[in-house]
């Protein structure tokens, strides 16, 4: 089991919130600030599952292609979302 964030990572400033991501880094989290798309789309292709918690309206292309490559959407409860994937 491994899992790999694309994105910035903000923790919070509490110490709790640095400590849980340091402890996570020695499990095996990897964290990317950003990557080329191509790598993107392998990370993605090799995943069970992709996380995406965004909080802004419209239809996100890394969902979609997760979808297509058939990696499972986990999804915030957003309008755009709820088009493309059915709770159950």
């Amino acid at each position: 089991f491994k899992v790999a964030v694309v994105g910035k990572v903000v923790p919070g400033s509490d110490k709790l919130g640095h400590h849980i991501l340091e402890e996570s880094k020695k499990q095996g989290l990897k964290i990317y600030d950003s990557l080329p798309y191509d790598q993107n789309i392998d990370l993605v292709s090799r995943s069970r599952f992709l996380v995406s918690l965004t909080t802004s309206d419209g239809a996100s292309l890394s969902v979609l292609e997760a979808m297509a490559m058939g990696t499972v959407p986990i999804l915030s409860d957003t309008a755009p979302n709820k088009e493309w994937v059915v709770h159950g």
